[in-house]
């Protein structure tokens, strides 16, 4: 919900300007949920529909006041105008944020928050059962050449004193698996599977760490964002 209106005085609200690193997180964060609570402060976090995915990053900006937004790319979208270039987020009340650039302005309404999901408390894993480090020229080739041969799961393997990163289609007899060999490790053979729909992460080396209780945790290595990914259970 959001209509323009014309500029007739003086806005004395406190601007705010997204960062173009912000907004690619925003961006992120709604292919995971295309809703968003914004939490007063700098950490933003977003959990799937599912309850399968959890993100959170801290921004460079410090959001006033806690409020929701319903659809997130429409949002961005608006940002993304032409007219919107350069805009700055102004906050006078908790019904809405005046988005301003220029001599535009638009008021964007916020939405009921019973109506978002959130993940809550930042995820704390009770073990770590596989740690490894894979970088960003690995992970960009897995998953082209996941794309590439249509597989659906992701999976970190430990074995025989190695961990390997695999994109398979398990339930097939004949799954072409496209394997990486990441590094030794002391871990005790095991397999970790997530949805590879699901492994939505920003360009990075990351820093990966796998509870075999049934969670995942991605770690961005240079920038404040980790993602958090349930396990799929294996025969």
């Amino acid at each position: 919900r959001f209509h323009f209106l014309p500029l007739n005085e003086d806005c004395t609200m406190q601007a705010l300007a997204l960062s173009k690193d912000t907004l690619e997180i925003l961006k992120n964060m709604s292919a995971i949920n295309n809703s968003l609570k914004f939490e007063e402060g700098s950490v933003l976090k977003t959990v799937s529909p599912a309850g399968s995915v959890i993100m959170e990053a801290t921004v460079a900006e410090t959001f006033p006041i806690t409020f929701s937004i319903y659809e997130l790319n429409k949002f961005l979208n608006v940002l993304n105008l032409p007219t919107m270039k350069d805009a700055e987020l102004m906050f006078e009340d908790d019904k809405k944020v005046v988005i301003k650039a220029g001599k535009t302005k638009i008021n964007y309404f916020f939405a009921n928050e019973g109506f978002v999901q959130h993940p809550g408390k930042t995820v704390v894993l009770p073990t770590v059962d596989l740690d490894v480090i894979v970088t960003e020229q690995d992970l960009d080739g897995f998953t082209r050449a996941a794309a590439a041969l249509g597989h659906k799961i992701l999976e970190f393997r430990a074995e025989g004193g190695n961990a390997f990163l695999v994109a398979s289609t398990p339930e097939m007899d004949t799954s072409n698996d496209y394997v990486v060999e990441l590094c030794d490790t002391e871990a005790e053979d095991g397999s970790y599977r997530i949805k590879a729909e699901n492994f939505r992460v920003l360009n990075g080396d990351y820093h990966i760490q796998v509870c075999a209780k049934g969670i995942m945790r991605v770690q961005h290595q240079t920038r404040p964002i980790a993602c958090f990914f349930g396990l799929e259970r294996t025969a």
